[in-house]
């Protein structure tokens, strides 16, 4: 599958329940997040609780590209408290994925909050998937969470670096809780999962966790059961976490 939009969802824009299986999603192009697919229910219109859920099944996505996140799928936050973007992701492949704009993140998943204060977080499992080489200008050269999100025996390998943009914080994981628009914890939990050669600039090699000074919430991640070998940050400062960082 191949597409190309200005907006959200380079290939498909889901806002309701979808069910991908066996697909390859190659050469997809998004002006703001999804450069293949974007999960995106802002709002439902009802007083009751709305899940809208994107799940992907043994599939592979090569070279998609989104401007300011997601370079394969954007999970979008929810302005309306009672929607929830549900994303599952069970033995599928993301390679060469880029967010490239000057602040992008998420290489090739950005799971976000609200756009505005009083709206819900989103919600992502991944499952037995396999990242490779991709990158984000500024953080998670593979994954952004800004949400909630499981990670199960997944395999993180030269994310973070194309030869022309170097991530800047997180190769391949960034868990960040961004501020006053999300009224909830970013949680993630990455367990029974490898991290092999991922690079960042500045922090976290492999997995960056931190919060906004002064906030309520926080950033929490556990990562358990899991094997990190090689992964580096460029900046050569002594507190720069080149496997791990937590601030």
């Amino acid at each position: 599958k191949t597409g190309e939009s200005v907006g959200v969802g380079g290939a498909v824009l889901n806002g309701d329940t979808m069910t991908v299986t066996n697909s390859y999603f190659h050469e997809n192009k998004a002006g703001n997040y999804g450069g293949a697919i974007a999960n995106a229910l802002t709002t439902s219109g009802s007083a009751e609780d709305t899940s809208n859920t994107l799940t992907i099944n043994s599939s592979v996505f090569d070279n998609n590209i989104a401007t300011n996140g997601g370079g394969a799928i954007y999970n979008a936050g929810s302005t309306d408290v009672n929607v929830t973007n549900r994303l599952f992701v069970n033995g599928s492949v993301f390679k060469n994925n880029k967010a490239d704009g000057a602040s992008s993140i998420g290489g090739a998943i950005y799971n976000s909050v609200p756009t505005s204060p009083g709206g819900n977080v989103s919600v992502a499992t991944i499952n037995g998937a396999t990242f490779t080489g991709n990158v984000a200008a500024t953080a998670g050269g593979a994954i952004a969470n800004s949400g909630k999100m499981k990670i199960y025996n997944s395999n993180f390998d030269a994310n973070g670096t194309d030869g022309n943009i170097t991530t800047n914080v997180g190769g391949a994981i960034r868990n960040y809780h961004s501020g006053i628009t999300s009224n909830r914890d970013a949680t993630l939990l990455v367990s029974n999962s490898t991290f092999t050669d991922n690079v960042a600039k500045s922090f976290g090699g492999a997995v960056y966790n931190a919060s906004v000074a002064g906030e309520d919430h926080k950033s929490v991640a556990t990562v358990e059961n899991s094997v990190m070998i090689g992964n580096t940050t460029t900046s050569g400062t002594a507190v720069s976490g080149g496997a791990i960082y937590g601030g």
